[in-house]
């Protein structure tokens, strides 16, 4: 499932480094057409991406990445990163 691989890919990103504590991720609109997938799918994804605690959100659609001490780690690699790299997710972590 297209939302389950997003999910995997931002978890494993967020999870080895990628956008920092904080990184405001792109718009919706601008994620589902980075990631050529609709909407629903992007808003499917951060929804789970927030269950599991790493990603808040706040009043206006705005998304940002979030790490606790409680934030699972992982060591799975990423299976197709020019997904997560087309939108500029792992950009942010070079930045800082």
């Amino acid at each position: 499932m297209l939302v389950q691989q997003i999910v995997d890919q931002l978890s494993v990103a967020i999870s080895q480094g990628g956008p920092p504590h904080g990184a405001k991720l792109p718009p919706i609109r601008e994620l589902s057409d980075l990631m050529n997938v609709g909407k629903s799918t992007v808003v499917d994804a951060l929804d789970r991406l927030r269950a599991k605690g790493l990603v808040v959100s706040r009043q206006g659609s705005e998304h940002y990445v979030y790490r606790s001490s409680t934030t699972i780690k992982t060591d799975a690699p990423i299976k197709s990163p020019a997904l997560l790299s087309k939108a500029g997710l792992f950009n942010a972590a070079s930045e800082s």
